[in-house]
């Protein structure tokens, strides 16, 4: 998984959003994939999509080195109430009473996607991971396709199920993400020190901590 990264690294920025403009260029992103490719969200004349929850999220940025043009994009929700919250009610899915973010709008521009060899998809699962922990995250959240489910697992990601099948946007289900699990089976013959530096070289997470306030940002 360490050459990967660096695979992914040397192809890729991974960047965590600090400013308006790079959150903007995340809207787009997700406006081009969710309104005009898929049709799971409507249109408009603004050309970017936003939710309520995007002022209490960790937005990332990936660009292509070669190109230099911006490709993808993910958030971490940090917030008491996560979209997952009704669906898990629905179910009688109690939801955890420690620490919990969870993972959405992951968007990849059509040309991009499918592009097995790069690990693209890898570098976006393993980015946001390791955001959630440093935001002191015990469980990640995540509603996802069956697809993706499985692309998380090849990730070498595990992932527990916790819903039944829905309908939202095609046949999605909750799933949850042990945030400690992952980082002690990933790169076992590495210390935390050590495991920190992989992942800082996949991503640049210098102004992220615990105490980080995404709305100072809008």
């Amino acid at each position: 998984m360490e050459q990967i990264f660096k695979k992914i690294s040397k192809n890729y920025c991974i960047q965590l959003c600090s400013d308006r403009g790079l959150i903007k260029s995340c809207m787009e992103i997700r406006y081009i994939v969710f309104c005009e490719e898929k049709g799971f969200e409507p249109t408009n004349n603004v050309g970017l999509e936003t939710d309520f929850f995007d002022t209490c999220s960790v937005h990332f940025l990936v660009t292509d080195r070669q190109k230099n043009e911006n490709i993808a994009t993910f958030r971490v929700i940090i917030s008491d109430v996560l979209p997952v919250d009704s669906i898990l009610e629905r179910y009688g899915i109690e939801k955890f009473n420690h620490r919990c973010v969870e993972i959405s709008r992951i968007a990849i521009l059509n040309k991009y996607r499918g592009r097995a060899s790069d690990n693209l998809s890898k570098g976006l699962f393993h980015a946001s991971f390791y955001a959630a922990f440093i935001l002191n995250a015990e469980t990640i959240y995540i509603e996802v396709e069956s697809i993706l489910f499985y692309g998380i697992k090849s990730a070498g990601i595990h992932v527990e199920q916790l819903s039944p099948y829905f309908e939202h946007n095609g046949k999605r289900a909750i799933f949850n993400i042990d945030v400690n699990k992952v980082l002690s089976a990933n790169f076992i013959d590495k210390n935390q020190d050590e495991k920190a530096l992989i992942y800082r070289d996949l991503c640049d997470y210098k102004t992220l901590s615990p105490s980080f306030k995404s709305d100072q940002l809008y």
